[in-house]
């Protein structure tokens, strides 16, 4: 079991990692026996703060929809109570 986020962390970067280098070994037709490089955990670890920066910039966007649907919602049900009231 994972017992802190760091084991999620490392866990996750490691899939990656892993994904990152057979596509790289099938592009490249490496050889079975070939060492991991370094710079494959590197290349895991930019394309899950990528993911993650997408992510995000998605869910700001919702909520700055949501704010302004709500907003129109407050305006238009200001308009209708001064137009009732008058």
């Amino acid at each position: 079991m994972l017992d802190t986020v760091g084991d999620l962390v490392s866990g996750l970067v490691e899939l990656v990692a892993r994904g990152v280098f057979a596509v790289c070994k099938a592009m490249f037709r490496w050889e079975a026996s070939v060492e991991r490089p370094a710079w494959v955990r590197v290349v895991a670890i930019a394309i899950i703060l990528c993911v993650a920066a997408a992510l995000v910039s998605v869910l700001f966007t919702l909520f700055a929809v949501v704010f302004y649907i709500l907003l129109a919602i407050a305006v238009i049900g200001a308009l209708l109570a001064a137009l009732g009231a008058g």
